[in-house]
């Protein structure tokens, strides 16, 4: 699906979004936050950023930065367009084609030549 396609789907960029879900039992005196966020750019439908965050309480001790994933973006659109576009470098290859590289013309007989000289002088 090109980008184009995409944003004709998103018809508004989507916000940016923070959740905080939180986990507290008395009688095991353990809880839990868990924090979620995510920032959207004003031109793009892809988020420059996102965050998740975890903390918890055992035994009346808070572990703030229990585990902390996150990632941040620049571009990316205009990478994927490049890919993926109307003109894209991947658009007319298979699948075959992208997984496997090619044969090198000159410089694999040059290669192999070499090796076959060097290998009967050391078997003479």
């Amino acid at each position: 699906m090109s980008l184009r396609r995409a944003r004709m789907l998103f018809k508004t960029i989507p916000k940016s979004q923070y959740r905080h879900f939180r986990f507290y039992d008395e009688d095991l005196d353990l809880g839990a936050s868990l924090n979620l966020g995510v920032i959207f750019g004003n031109d793009s439908f892809i988020p420059k950023e996102a965050m998740v965050n975890l903390g918890t309480l055992v035994r009346g001790e808070w572990n703030k930065f229990v585990a902390q994933i996150g990632f941040v973006q620049q571009n990316t659109e205009n990478l994927i367009e490049k890919l993926l576009g109307h003109q894209g470098l991947l658009v007319d290859k298979s699948f075959e084609q992208l997984i496997t590289r090619g044969r090198r013309a000159l410089a694999d007989t040059q290669t192999s030549g070499y090796l076959r000289t060097l290998f009967q002088k050391v078997r003479d």
